[in-house]
């Protein structure tokens, strides 16, 4: 059984909700992210790259014959988008792209959550190499639970 399958927010369903705006060219992973910026892979933006940016634990709630703690996760959504509009009486593309991340994530709740996403935060990371960098942060939780055998 694949490790991810115990337990966990399902980022690829994460990824695959983003897929589903037309604006974006590619959805990837952070490693995605890493080859794009560091000019490894073509890449053409639009662009969105999914991970998990931090998780926190609760301590264990059981004090013998398993394992339960609550697992608070952010969801780091990392877009790019041209620089130069391709259409000077288009509008602002980052902010549609912005706008569009939060519609189509805030309150749904990912395969693994316990709770629906919430937006914590939204910045723009960098302009550089032609490029905007935007980050979303979204917030959920999950139970990682293990149960010991009777």
């Amino acid at each position: 059984m694949d490790p991810e399958d115990l337990f966990g927010v399902d980022i690829g369903a994460i990824r695959a909700r983003i897929k589903t705006l037309a604006y974006f060219t590619d959805v990837q992973d952070i490693q995605g992210a890493s080859e794009a910026t560091g000019g490894m892979v073509a890449f053409i933006p639009p662009a969105a790259f999914v991970s998990i940016a931090r998780e926190s634990y609760a301590p264990n709630r059981y004090a013998s014959g398993g394992h339960a703690q609550l697992a608070n996760v952010v969801i780091s959504v990392l877009f790019c988008v041209p620089a130069v509009r391709a259409d000077r009486d288009a509008g602002d593309e980052v902010e549609q792209a912005r706008k569009a991340i939060l519609a189509v994530l805030k309150g749904w709740s990912p395969p693994g959550a316990d709770k629906a996403l919430e937006a914590v935060d939204y910045r723009v990371r960098v302009i550089e190499g032609g490029l905007v960098w935007s980050e979303w942060q979204f917030r959920t939780s999950f139970d990682n639970r293990v149960v010991a055998a009777p």
